[in-house]
């Protein structure tokens, strides 16, 4: 903040001594030339502090490279564990939603709870699924046990349970 109040004092005094320069010049072919030098110091003046500050980008960039370096580990595994739980409040969600339309019972009346293999992020898999169903239900909890192994191709093991 000070390299930017002494920037802005030296315009002010460049413009400020420019323009007695300029009242005390002498009429006539003179005042011409002193005038254009003027304005080019005054630009000058203007640029010095863009220089410097163009000059400065390849430290500042640099400086938030290594920092990136340094954080982007921890950043990934956050970023994974994070994309890993929505997914398997997606995965609980469509579930449900599957049992409530199929079966016709509240999906307030169904919780799912799933265990996610997520060694390796890249493909995630689905190994248990729990499910409880709270309200009435018209289909035996085994009928709906086989249909989502069968809709899982067996490789998910599913309990459904009362919640009572």
């Amino acid at each position: 903040m000070r390299e930017w109040i002494s920037y802005l004092g030296e315009i002010v005094l460049v413009t400020a001594v420019s323009g007695l320069l300029y009242t005390v010049s002498p009429e006539g072919n003179l005042k011409k030339h002193l005038h254009f030098v003027i304005s080019l110091c005054i630009v000058v003046s203007l640029a010095v502090p863009m220089f410097s500050m163009v000059m400065d980008l390849p430290e500042i960039f640099e400086k938030s490279f290594e920092e990136a370096e340094r954080g982007e580990v921890g950043t990934n595994e956050k970023l994974e564990d994070s994309l890993i739980s929505v997914s398997k409040k997606e995965i609980e969600k469509a579930i449900a939603s599957y049992i409530a339309g199929k079966y016709a019972i509240a999906e307030t009346e169904i919780f799912v709870e799933t265990v996610l293999d997520a060694e390796n992020p890249e493909s995630i898999e689905i190994r248990e699924i729990h499910i409880e169903i709270g309200g009435e239900c018209s289909v035996s909890f085994e009928k709906i046990r086989s249909d989502l192994e069968e809709m899982f191709l067996g490789k998910s093991r599913v309990t459904v349970s009362s919640a009572k």
